[in-house]
């Protein structure tokens, strides 16, 4: 069963939640040896430790904290760097935390370490976040359309491939991918995963175009007063994007802008964009910000 922590849901079973974050965090100095204390406590057998690094640009201390349920099923670990090993030889107080929300945060010992990590700091810096947008459609009916961002993707079959847009570990990352297939449901259930600075300005500003074919209304395209042509163009195209692969679209666009403006809404309409909530992404915002952010930050 995929379990959501603090979701959002909107009217057409769309889901809304929080799938990792990142923290950047400075320790206070007179607090630096009761926070290393956190890590040490023998009774602590969730915790590992990683061998000390002094590599340049990379953290001292990296620890895995191991959380697990009621019945003792590990749910999923947060990773804890600390103490940054600058060019100049200097090492600093900072520190990163990452997690996902959704496994790590039904465990109450998470709680507890995030607000005692969270008690030791002198800043507290909500980096970035992964908002999923979980829509119940068939992967194959679903296109990421492509822009200025680096394109990635695996493809193993139709209703089996992963996209990629934008720089892994980098604000505008977009990730689509087939959940289902992923977490063995019965449901049809595709997610959009957009990572992005905690604001709900910059989530837009990174979510991409996505076309759910479900809803382009293809079905009546026999009784559109096209030519026959122009219907073999749409349809060829419309082929192909259900197949996976962008041919038909490739041939679509290019053709000239009259050509194109014409067949366009047959092909992609606007109907068939799907399209993130403002309203719903706001509040998701203010959810993740209330539990995971400083306290001024709302």
């Amino acid at each position: 069963m995929l379990k959501y922590y603090d979701a959002v849901y909107d009217d057409e079973n769309r889901i809304y939640s929080c799938d990792g974050v990142r923290i950047s965090f400075s320790v206070a100095g007179e607090h630096s040896e009761a926070f290393e204390k956190l890590f040490a406590n023998p009774k602590r057998v969730d915790i590992k430790s990683w061998p000390i690094d002094t590599r340049d640009n990379h953290f001292k201390y990296l620890w895995n904290i191991t959380y697990y349920d009621d019945d003792d099923k590990e749910l999923s670990s947060m990773s804890c760097g600390y103490i940054f090993n600058s060019v100049s030889g200097e090492s600093n107080r900072k520190g990163f935390l990452d997690f996902n929300p959704n496994k790590c945060a039904w465990s109450p010992l998470f709680f507890e370490d995030l607000n005692a990590i969270r008690s030791f700091c002198k800043s507290w810096d909500l980096q970035r976040v992964d908002v999923a947008l979980d829509i119940p459609v068939r992967r194959d009916l679903v296109i990421l359309e492509k822009d200025n961002r680096v394109y990635e993707s695996k493809v193993y079959s139709n209703i089996n491939k992963t996209e990629y847009l934008g720089l892994r570990s980098k604000p505008g990352r977009v990730k689509v991918y087939n959940k289902s297939l992923e977490q063995g449901l019965e449901k049809d259930l595709t997610r959009i995963e957009v990572s992005t600075e905690p604001d709900i300005e910059s989530f837009f500003k990174h979510y991409p175009k996505i076309w759910d074919l479900s809803l382009s209304g293809q079905l009546t395209m026999d009784i559109l007063e096209l030519t026959q042509t122009d219907l073999g163009i749409l349809r060829y195209a419309l082929e192909s994007l259900r197949r996976g692969n962008d041919d038909g679209l490739m041939i679509f666009n290019s053709f000239g802008r009259t050509k194109k403006q014409k067949l366009k809404p047959f092909l992609l309409p606007e109907s068939a964009l799907v399209v993130a909530s403002v309203p719903l992404v706001s509040l998701l915002m203010k959810k993740i910000k209330g539990l995971y952010g400083q306290v001024n930050d709302l």
